[in-house]
């Protein structure tokens, strides 16, 4: 039987108490409810979290829109796009009320690399 080296086994240890972390930062973003004593930083990475999960959301909503027949069934494709950019509005809205709210929001653009623009959604 072959030798495993420690560092190897260091590394996988890593990994395990990494992701077993990441879960407990995914089912505190999937409540919904913020805690009250979040932290910047915490706050920061539960709205990447759910504006990561938004972006799938919205892939998916594309993905079903691409589908749709081009000559045919305009209105369900302009529903779609409607609820895409509502999905955005919504979710920039939340996040820049929380921010406000911890006392954030002046340092959110600079942070964030987001001036508000929608460059990276401009396939909307």
């Amino acid at each position: 039987m072959p030798k495993v080296k420690k560092a190897h086994l260091k590394n996988n240890k890593k990994k395990q108490v990494k992701n077993q972390n990441a879960g407990d930062d995914a089912m505190e973003a999937a409540t919904g409810v913020p805690p009250a004593n979040e932290g910047g930083n915490a706050l920061k990475k539960r709205q990447a979290y759910e504006k990561k999960q938004m972006m799938h959301e919205i892939v998916d909503l594309k993905k079903q829109r691409k589908k749709q027949p081009k000559k045919t069934n305009k209105e369900d494709k302009k529903d779609l796009t409607k609820e895409i950019k509502q999905l955005i509005k919504d979710l920039r809205a939340k996040h820049e009320g929380e921010l406000k709210a911890a006392g954030l929001a002046a340092d959110a653009v600079a942070a964030d690399g987001d001036s508000g623009d929608d460059a990276d959604l401009s396939d909307v």
